[in-house]
């Protein structure tokens, strides 16, 4: 039987996988180097929620961090957060 982290545990996050969506390009990158410092897999890093949900239907990460406040109009944005949650069924 696997032993199940607590996250007291300095390897908690290990094998942990992140999508992150991320308009803002150093941002995106410096999150994604802090994240892989602490041991997770990124997935992916896309610039719209669109992109996002592409990778979605190939990969099932643990974790989605999105930027919301994406480029585009606040219909766009609304759209793609709601097409994200459904597709994770969150």
């Amino acid at each position: 039987m696997e032993p199940v982290l607590h996250e007291s545990n300095p390897n908690y996050t290990l094998n942990r996988e992140l999508l992150i969506v991320e308009d803002e390009g150093v941002t995106a990158f410096h999150l994604g180097e802090h994240l892989e410092k602490l041991g997770c897999a990124i997935t992916a890093v896309t610039v719209y929620g669109e992109q996002a949900l592409l990778v979605l239907e190939q990969h099932c990460p643990d974790l989605v961090l999105m930027d919301i406040r994406l480029a585009g109009g606040l219909v766009r944005r609304r759209r793609s957060l709601m097409s994200v949650s459904e597709f994770l069924s969150v």
